[in-house]
């Protein structure tokens, strides 16, 4: 991957899912972040939120194939890992590892893989 991985990603077939339908960040919404947000209450905006947000992508998702969810960052993966994995234990194959983000090796190989079954534009 280069630069900005992105583009390549979407022609390789990767979708990049957020589990939350809001913009919570230092720009938009300065005294209520995710990194601010107590665990507790990111917890509650997942479960108050998946049914009409995160579970409607994954069920979209589902009907085109058998997609691989990746987490993108640590703390979301220490803060919501067991809630998002229970909604997608059922469906979804996960490349996450024992103690980091994601899989490294794991991902490359789909990487890979998903680069030999797609045109590549440069």
């Amino acid at each position: 991957m280069g630069h900005d991985p992105l583009p390549e990603l979407a022609l390789a077939g990767f979708i990049i899912l957020d589990l939350f339908p809001f913009a919570l960040n230092e720009d938009d919404t300065p005294s209520l972040t995710y990194k601010k947000m107590s665990l507790d209450l990111y917890r509650q905006l997942f479960r108050r939120t998946a049914r009409f947000y995160f579970n409607r992508k994954r069920d979209l998702l589902l009907q085109r194939g058998n997609p691989i969810f990746v987490f993108r960052y640590g703390t979301m993966q220490r803060r919501l890992g067991d809630l998002v994995n229970a909604e997608l234990a059922k469906y979804i194959q996960s490349v996450g590892g024992t103690n980091m983000t994601l899989d490294r090796q794991k991902l490359r190989q789909i990487w890979a893989c998903a680069l030999r079954k797609s045109p590549r534009r440069h």
